[in-house]
């Protein structure tokens, strides 16, 4: 039976709590965080893509998609909170100068929402509270004095500040019709399949000891001596391609048949092969020192 969109990212994310638990940094992943006594469910994700110490220049992608090759090589941005100025409201104390206590409040329901609201949002914000005969208890302290409405209690005011959470590193989208993809030195030099094998990994034994078996043969490929570098091939090699552009597209043409390390790179940017005018293709436009990179040939020219 085929497995829908939900339960491959099921997949994926267990793939990298594997990965995770095997020492690979992973980009991209957020726990579960899914609640059964509010009803809320939002399960772990991965956007598959890893990186480990011990494997210098390779890249592990797990059903990574164009989408999300957006974060290639960039930085993921993210803020936090610091404490700035005292806050003048209650000069730092973190107690709110209107002196209510939750005895008072409760005493006069009405008058304690109505200045409260006033004191936090103006005196005609138009804003009414939807139980103004309900206190809680959660804004007092646990002296039942009223904690500051402008600081919440902090004393404080705070401080938005950005900062690098982590830098991506550079990667391909996984090929289409495989689960996984290692790339070395921006070159994807294995990849595979395995939903269907992982399905149910978070109850099944068989789906835990295939997410296993997956990530033994992902890190086995991270382990295979890199081959040696491609030798850039001269204008007149037969290894070399031309490239040409028509609209938006960009059409590749060796004059042989490339190996298959070649045509896997071709594949994991995206290009397909057109029989009829025996080339690959991108459906947009890529400039030819990118594609010397990928495809580790030199151009002999623009077609």
């Amino acid at each position: 039976m085929a497995m829908s969109w939900s339960e491959k990212q099921s997949v994926v994310a267990q793939v990298g709590e594997e990965l995770a638990r095997r020492g690979w940094q992973l980009f991209g992943y957020r726990e579960d965080q899914s609640d059964l006594m509010t009803d809320y469910y939002c399960p772990a994700s991965w956007d598959g893509v890893a990186t480990h110490p011990d494997y210098p220049g390779v890249v592990v992608g797990v059903g990574v998609s164009d989408y999300q090759i957006r974060r290639s090589g960039q930085d993921e941005i993210d803020a936090r909170y610091l404490p700035d100025a005292t806050c003048k409201h209650c000069g730092g104390s973190g107690v709110d100068p209107s002196g209510w206590t939750l005895e008072a409040a409760r005493a006069d329901p009405t008058r304690y929402h109505r200045e409260r609201i006033a004191a936090e949002h103006g005196p005609n914000s138009g804003v009414v509270a939807l139980l103004d005969t309900v206190v809680s208890p959660i804004p007092f302290r646990s002296d039942g004095r009223l904690r500051c409405v402008k600081c919440d209690g902090r004393g404080h005011a705070l401080r938005r500040e950005e900062y690098v959470r982590q830098t991506w590193p550079e990667f391909h989208a996984t090929p289409k019709g495989r689960m996984w993809h290692v790339e070395r030195a921006g070159l994807i030099v294995k990849s595979g399949t395995g939903y269907a094998q992982c399905r149910g990994g978070r109850w099944s034994e068989a789906g835990k000891r295939a997410v296993r078996t997956l990530c033994d043969a992902i890190e086995a490929a991270a382990r295979q001596t890199p081959a040696a570098a491609p030798v850039p091939a001269s204008a007149g090699d037969a290894g070399a391609f031309t490239l040409s552009h028509e609209r938006d597209w960009t059409w590749i043409a060796f004059p042989t048949k490339p190996d298959e390390a070649v045509r896997t790179a071709l594949k994991g940017m995206g290009a397909r092969w057109s029989k009829r005018r025996s080339a690959w293709y991108i459906q947009e436009h890529i400039e030819v020192k990118e594609v010397s990179r990928v495809v580790g040939r030199r151009a002999s020219g623009l077609a």
